[in-house]
């Protein structure tokens, strides 16, 4: 399942190119004579879920720190992607893409993340099936979607190179 995040709110989001049906996440319907039963997917071993390839070890930003700290901590460990929160609370993503442009600019230490955040921020559940992630990524040019649970709480980030990764 997809949601979007506009900058305080989480609204459930349904992509009108994806077949998908949140409801049968890990069950699969067989139709035999007008009949519905839900089975179990037969290859379900072979399925990737987000939860199975997502980063769990999320290191935060917050809104009120500087461009200059946001480029350390992601070059520190390599990121290129931050969720942004302010009080504990998601506010938006950074990338790495939105802060190269001010790492040579001599104020970048006053400059305030929270201004450069994206407020729009596409969210998977944990239990998204990886091939649905491959055509969210693709299809809305986004290199990162932030992953949460059933409660609605922040546990990760999946980016384009982790799909990639789960296909080798």
């Amino acid at each position: 399942m997809f949601y979007m995040f506009f900058g305080k709110e989480m609204r459930e989001h349904h992509f009108d190119y994806l077949d998908y049906n949140p409801s049968n996440r890990r069950m699969e319907p067989t139709v035999k004579k007008g009949v519905t039963p839900i089975k179990e997917q037969e290859n379900s071993s072979d399925e990737k879920y987000c939860i199975d390839i997502c980063s769990k070890d999320l290191i935060r930003c917050e809104g009120g720190s500087t461009v200059a700290a946001a480029l350390k901590t992601m070059m520190k460990h390599d990121f290129r992607h931050l969720p942004v929160t302010e009080n504990s609370k998601l506010i938006g993503i950074i990338s790495l893409k939105d802060l190269l442009p001010h790492v040579d600019k001599p104020f970048s230490n006053k400059m305030i993340v929270r201004d450069y955040i994206s407020k729009i921020v596409i969210c998977c559940d944990e239990e998204t099936p990886v091939r649905y992630l491959a055509h969210v990524l693709c299809n809305e040019k986004v290199s990162a979607l932030l992953v949460i649970n059933k409660q609605l709480s922040l546990i990760g980030i999946v980016s384009y190179i982790d799909v990639l990764k789960s296909m080798i």
